[in-house]
């Protein structure tokens, strides 16, 4: 069996050099980061990298890509953080899904513009506007506070 630094480097295009992104040329996941399947489990192939650059990587830690390419799997373009790190890189390069791009969102703008436009010149109560639009007072009360849909805020 191939060792694990090979199989990995195999699938790598590393032709621009040791300070470029080295891409994955295998199989990626939806997000565009590269796989390794390893004992009929895929793994994350920046992962691997880090493990075969720098050992094991600590619990609770993530591998987080200084160069915001999913598919770069060079060790030096690779650094250790938590998940609050995680997040906070995301939040501070703006990758973060808002509106009705998340997954989660259950409410369309024009939704959330209707919402308000009916509180606003209506005064529908808050209890009404959440049965009305099938979501939770508490959204309700977020949305209407600006603690919600902030963007549309900022776009009026």
């Amino acid at each position: 069996m191939k060792s694990l630094s090979r199989r990995l480097y195999e699938k790598t295009d590393r032709s621009a050099g040791s300070d470029a992104c080295w891409l994955w040329v295998g199989a990626k996941n939806s997000g565009g980061y590269g796989k390794l399947r390893i004992l009929s489990r895929f793994i994350d192939a920046h992962r691997v990298s880090w493990e075969c650059a720098h050992g094991p990587i600590p619990v609770g830690q993530h591998i987080l890509h200084t160069c915001d390419n999913p598919p770069c799997v060079n060790p030096r373009h690779l650094k250790l953080g938590d998940h609050k790190a995680n997040i906070a890189d995301m939040m501070a390069k703006g990758r973060q899904v808002h509106g009705e791009k998340n997954g989660r969102a259950k409410l369309t703008a024009q939704q959330v513009l209707a919402l308000r436009r009916l509180r606003a010149d209506h005064g529908f109560s808050r209890r009404i506007l959440a049965q009305r639009f099938n979501i939770h007072v508490r959204s309700v009360d977020r949305i209407l506070a600006g603690r919600r849909w902030t963007r549309l805020l900022e776009a009026s």
